[in-house]
């Protein structure tokens, strides 16, 4: 029998469980690495009536993101736009989920909580905010954390 009474800060089956200080907001954005974005938003709007809210490149120039609005979250299509790790991922992974971002009221202070090193590296993300992902997946994904200024958060 498990245990299910156990804090977050405690080891379950023999893994130390990190944790953020703060907690999160909410699911940010879901990405799909998709070979052509516009392809993709194509059948996403067709299917699921969602409405596009932006696309730009990375600031890097690796990649062209697209939002789609998904009433409490937003899809984040990413199309690789040059040799990089998601076009790298993609190659091995073919097209869907990428990664999960949450957001946080406080970047560092996270990733501190979740005990990243300084080799995490925070970056500029597609919509201008800090962004950094974790140095291992959890459970197979990759997450992404992303600090959102208070306006944008209201805006999504």
């Amino acid at each position: 029998m498990v245990d299910r009474s156990t804090s977050p800060s405690k080891s379950v089956a023999g893994a130390h469980i990190a944790r953020v200080p703060s907690g999160v907001h909410r699911i940010d954005h879901v990405a799909i690495a998709v070979r052509d974005a516009d392809i993709a938003a194509a059948g996403m709007i067709a299917t699921f009536g969602l409405r596009p809210t932006g696309d730009v490149v990375s600031p890097d120039g690796l990649v062209r993101l697209l939002y789609l609005d998904a009433a409490e979250t937003t899809i984040q299509l990413v199309q690789p736009m040059q040799p990089g790790p998601v076009a790298t991922w993609l190659e091995a992974n073919g097209e869907g989920l990428h990664h999960i971002c949450f957001s946080v009221p406080d970047l560092a202070d996270a990733l501190e909580g979740l005990g990243q090193g300084p080799d995490v590296r925070i970056a500029e993300g597609g919509r201008g905010c800090p962004v950094a992902f974790l140095a291992a997946p959890v459970h197979g994904v990759l997450i992404e954390l992303t600090e959102i200024a208070d306006a944008l958060t209201r805006q999504s």
